[in-house]
This record gives structure tokens, C-alpha cells and sequence, in this order.
């Protein structure tokens, strides 16, 4: 026959002699149950057990008596959140929600990942990202592609592929590549004093807009910093600065597009209300913030091949004179 041990009520037991194949503590119902059978011990109330030490597998079950893994937690129509804090320092923590899942720091501290107990990357509060031992991997014999990063912060590369191209025109005009004002110059609170050469982007969106990239913007006149739809603390920083929520609406789709709203677009947002009243408009100016260098290498190369055709034909009449 089975040894079970079963209290229930308040009072409290102490069992030392012979082994229990299952014991059970109550208490009061439904406030407190233990449970110890075979190869696991369970906590919870009468209705289910939330915390589960399986035994025989080693691992631990919350929210489960079924742990798959060796700390299991498990939670029906809610987020489920494990959270590290040192008090007064950093707090990290990993965190799984109805369409996404989290792991980084909820203080304002940077965030590491350590690989053979070496610090291999890390990102700075402020988002920026520090790989170190990328800077010394020698890629000499592979395949190199460069990489690139978008106003959402999406990191990939440029495919040159036909397949992905329509409506394919030759280029024949690349004059305005000589009104281009190359500059020397050093970089502003940089103490190194190295110099660089270089273009300003003011100066290119006049010439080829479409070689300029933008990264702030300016509302009534204001420098922001950049929005990421998303990012808790840039709404916040952005609504100190402007409590109209049409504004972060409109600076949001201009991240996301790098266009300004279409006219349809601004009358659908005031029949809405979203955006514009009728009476009132709010200025958004983009402002630029660095050219695309890599888009001027074909239009380089055009020059340089009609300047070698040129010089061909000016070889050929020269040559025609001296006969």
C-alpha cells in the first residue's frame, strides 16, 4: 500500500520516520497546498500547482507541472517576464509577449553578450553597438558584401541583381557631378585632429537630393532628435517637447517613408483629426544628414568612360591632322 501523508488545517506536522510515496499540505482551503510524489515536488492552491521541482529531470516548472526545460515558465493570456536586479544598479531581464520577445536591460545600463566568458559585443544605453572583434576578422577569400542600415535601424545589404530591377533606363547626364564641392575638414569635438575628405549634404541635396540621407528634423523650426516607432523613451522625449500627437504621427511616417504626407494624405488626416484641424498646419522640414558615397560610384564610372570616349576621338582627329 501507498504512504501518504495528508494534512489540512493550520496547524503544522513533522514526519521522520518511513518514506512517503506522496505527502500533501494543506492549508485553509485553498490557500496553500504542498505536494511531494514521485520524482517532484509542487506548491500552489487546490486548483493547480504554479512552482514545480522536477526531481528526475532536473529542472524547474512555473505556471507548469510539465517542465520541458530546465527552468520552464509557462502563462496562458498574459506576458511572462524573468527579471534580474542588482538594487540600485543594473536590471536585465527576458520577456515573452503576445507578438514579440524581449531580452535586454530595463535600467540604464548597456547591454553585454559574453561568449567564452569574454565580452564579444555590447550596446550602449544610448543604442549604439560595439563589436570589437569584428575590426581584426581577416576576410581576405571570401565573399564580401556591404553592409547596409535603414531609418528603421534594419541591418542588410544592396543586391545589384536584375531580378529585382524594373523600368531599367540608361544613364547619359552625369554633369552634375562636377558641381560637387569636395572639402577637407576635421569633425567638430573630435581632439585627434585627423582631417577627412568628404562632401556636405546641405550642399549635395541641392545638386542630386537623391543622394542625401536624413536623420533629424526640424518641427517649428525645432531640432529633434531621431523618432524609432517603438522606442518608449523617444515618444516621451518627443511629447516633452510637443504635447500634439499629430506631430509625432506625421514625424513618425516621415521616418518611415522619408517623404512628406501627399495632399490625399493631409486631407484624409483632417477629416480624421489626426494630424491637421482646419485651421492649423504644423511645419515639418527634413534635415539632411549624410550622403550615400556608394551611389556616386556609378555615376563616376559613366564619367569616366564618356571622358575615355572623348579622348578616344579627340586621338583619332589629332592622328587624322598629322596624316
Amino acid at each position: 500500500m501507498a504512504k501518504k501523508l495528508r494534512v489540512v488545517g493550520g496547524s503544522f506536522v513533522f514526519a521522520s520516520a518511513g518514506v512517503l510515496d506522496e505527502a500533501t499540505v494543506e492549508h485553509n482551503g485553498s490557500d496553500f497546498l504542498f505536494n511531494n510524489d514521485t520524482g517532484k515536488t509542487k506548491f500552489g492552491d487546490k486548483s493547480n500547482y504554479q512552482f514545480v521541482i522536477d526531481h528526475a529531470n532536473t529542472r524547474i516548472g512555473i505556471g507548469t507541472e510539465t517542465p520541458n526545460y530546465s527552468v520552464h515558465i509557462k502563462r496562458t493570456g498574459a506576458n511572462v517576464t524573468l527579471y534580474a536586479e542588482r538594487v540600485g544598479d543594473a536590471e536585465c531581464y527576458i520577456n515573452s509577449t503576445a507578438t514579440y520577445g524581449n531580452f535586454g536591460t530595463a535600467s540604464n545600463h548597456p547591454l553585454r553578450l559574453v561568449v567564452n566568458n569574454g565580452v564579444r559585443a555590447t550596446i550602449e544605453a544610448t543604442g549604439i553597438l560595439d563589436v570589437p572583434a569584428v575590426y581584426a576578422h581577416d576576410m581576405n577569400g571570401e565573399t564580401i558584401r556591404d553592409l547596409q542600415i535603414n531609418d528603421s535601424g534594419e541591418l542588410g545589404y544592396d543586391s545589384s541583381t536584375v531580378r529585382i530591377k524594373e523600368d531599367i533606363k540608361v544613364t547619359e547626364d552625369v554633369s552634375w557631378l562636377y558641381q560637387l564641392r569636395v572639402i577637407d575638414y576635421k569633425v567638430k569635438g573630435k581632439v585627434n585632429g585627423i582631417r577627412h575628405i568628404g562632401l556636405i549634404a546641405e550642399e549635395v541635396k541641392n545638386i542630386k537630393d537623391e543622394l542625401v540621407y536624413y536623420d533629424t528634423y526640424q518641427v517649428d523650426g525645432e531640432k529633434l532628435n531621431p523618432i524609432y516607432p517603438g522606442e518608449v523613451a523617444n515618444w516621451l522625449e518627443f511629447r516633452r517637447i510637443s504635447e500634439k500627437n499629430e506631430i509625432i504621427k506625421k514625424v513618425a511616417k516621415i521616418r518611415r517613408t522619408g517623404d512628406e504626407l501627399t495632399e490625399e494624405e493631409k486631407e484624409e488626416e483632417r477629416e480624421q483629426g489626426t494630424i491637421f484641424t482646419k485651421d492649423e498646419e504644423i511645419e515639418v522640414k527634413k534635415v539632411p544628414d549624410g550622403v550615400q558615397y556608394k551611389d556616386l560610384i556609378s555615376p563616376m564610372l559613366l564619367a569616366i568612360q564618356q571622358q575615355k570616349k572623348k579622348i578616344d576621338d579627340l586621338k583619332v582627329e589629332v592622328q587624322a591632322l598629322k596624316g
